[in-house]
């Protein structure tokens, strides 16, 4: 784009941070309760539960323009205020903490998503319940959708986020794909798909994403040239979050294909009582475990006990009670998990086996950790079933985890270790990548309620890839 161009608008950044410097907290406060992480992890969710069509309808939505949103950002190309200023060197912008982004510029995908997706709710509310909406009510509640849009686009100016005209081909983006997707023809459409259709029109739209990530690199084109001018140009690093690069998006979209039917499936996981052994020597509650500690787990190559970081939560749930296994052995060592967690079994010729914890009978045989770290067979000599609050299931970068010293897979749902562990290398790589940049933040699992989005996609597509046979079933 024409430099003079950027430059106007450069200028009008300067002058919107000089005249208004006094409402930069508002604008920080408009920039985090009006972007696209606000709508994908509160109101999408929170509509799961009110309607399931208009749930359906808007997260398609969200899923399209963010879909688009992400080939526009690697067509176009467009750089962000801050890194051509620091390239062009004319004058000083403020910089806050939601100015620096790894992702290309244009379009901007808070105006976007933003646009889209309140565009289909409104229109879906009014449509499904037309005589609660006058025409006064109507024309106030679109004011207010431009509002909106405005103050978005104001406060992305003012934080550098975004240049002008990136917002506006944002807005202007989003209420497009919104009209395209309110309209009758798309909702008959829309609501006569399969669920299989669903998914695979989703699946297909994230495939087509990952190809051209992968067709730039083939003509040379660095698809992550933008995080590199991110960490180049921004004064806190620090406020460069992991979940901001481009791939971390594309693998949002594959979870939130997940509809409300899909709360059925239920993950595996270990009781908020049950504890680990950390890297320290401190026995610690699974309710009180941190994201990034090193606990007690099994190398699934020699089947030795090792020290594994904790990288994730696959469930995590205070409130929820779920149906538990419990399982003793003869030697007073005691494990509650759910039926459909993997346990390490041995059998009778000393082979380790991956079973699910309710084909576990008495007189099977467990690995359990004595003396600490040293691993043994121990034989089951109880079997009970038991109702509990609170579900927790970490994920350990071997895929393994020594649980009230019973050695278990982080899985569950497939019985094979192997597919479950390798289904799960995205996650690992994304950290592993993360990690490159030391200044990345480390998220809090207090914040987690609820199955991992990433999990929730596996759960929904497990049935379609996977032989019945590797399946728990109720």
């Amino acid at each position: 784009m024409d430099c003079e161009i950027y430059q106007y608008e450069i200028n009008q950044i300067v002058f919107l941070q000089n005249n208004f410097k006094y409402f930069s907290k508002l604008f920080l406060l408009i920039h985090d309760c009006l972007n696209a992480k606000i709508l994908f992890n509160i109101l999408i969710p929170l509509l799961s539960g009110l309607d399931k069509e208009i749930f359906l309808r808007t997260t398609f939505g969200a899923l399209v323009a963010d879909y688009l949103n992400s080939l526009f950002r690697w067509y176009f190309a467009e750089v962000r205020p801050h890194w051509w200023n620091g390239e062009a060197k004319k004058v000083r912008i403020m910089q806050f903490e939601g100015t620096c982004e790894c992702t290309p510029g244009c379009p901007s995908s808070e105006t976007m998503i933003l646009a889209a997706v309140l565009f289909i709710l409104l229109s879906s509310f009014m449509k499904k319940f037309p005589q609660r909406f006058t025409s006064c009510c109507r024309t106030y509640l679109w004011m207010a959708y431009v509002s909106a849009l405005i103050l978005v686009s104001l406060a992305q100016v003012f934080l550098g986020v975004h240049f002008l005209h990136q917002c506006i081909l944002g807005a202007v983006a989003g209420i497009l794909i919104g009209s395209l997707l309110s309209s009758n023809k798309f909702t008959d459409w829309f609501l006569n798909l399969s669920k299989m259709g669903f998914h695979s029109l989703i699946i297909s739209m994230f495939v087509s994403d990952v190809c051209s990530y992968w067709v730039q690199r083939f003509f040379g084109i660095d698809p992550n040239w933008s995080t590199k001018e991110a960490f180049k140009w921004c004064e806190n690093s620090n406020a460069i979050l992991p979940e901001s690069l481009i791939m971390y998006s594309l693998m949002r979209n594959l979870g939130m294909f997940i509809d409300s039917s899909q709360a059925s499936y239920s993950s595996g996981c270990f009781t908020a009582s049950s504890t680990v052994l950390t890297e320290s020597g401190e026995r610690r509650r699974l309710s009180e475990l941190r994201i990034g500690e090193r606990v007690l787990s099994v190398d699934g190559e020699t089947g030795r006990p090792v020290f594994s970081e904790v990288m994730l939560f696959l469930d995590r749930n205070t409130e929820e009670e779920r149906q538990f296994v419990h399982i003793e052995t003869e030697d007073g060592t005691h494990v509650t998990v759910t039926p459909s967690h993997l346990l390490m079994n041995v059998d009778s010729t000393g082979r380790r086996n991956y079973v699910f914890a309710d084909s576990i009978v008495e007189g099977d045989m467990v690995l359990v950790a004595v003396n600490g770290t040293t691993l043994a067979s121990r034989r089951v000599a109880r079997v009970s079933v038991e109702i509990s609050r609170g579900v927790f299931a970490p994920l350990t970068r071997s895929g393994t985890i020594v649980v009230d010293s019973v050695a278990a897979s982080c899985y569950a749902l497939v019985e094979s270790q192997t597919v479950a562990h390798f289904s799960f290398l995205p996650i690992r790589a994304a950290t592993t990548v993360s990690r490159w940049f030391s200044s990345a933040r480390v998220p809090e699992a207090s914040r987690q309620n609820g199955i991992h989005w990433y999990a929730k996609a596996l759960y929904a597509i497990k049935d379609y890839v996977l032989p019945a046979k590797l399946l728990h079933h109720h």
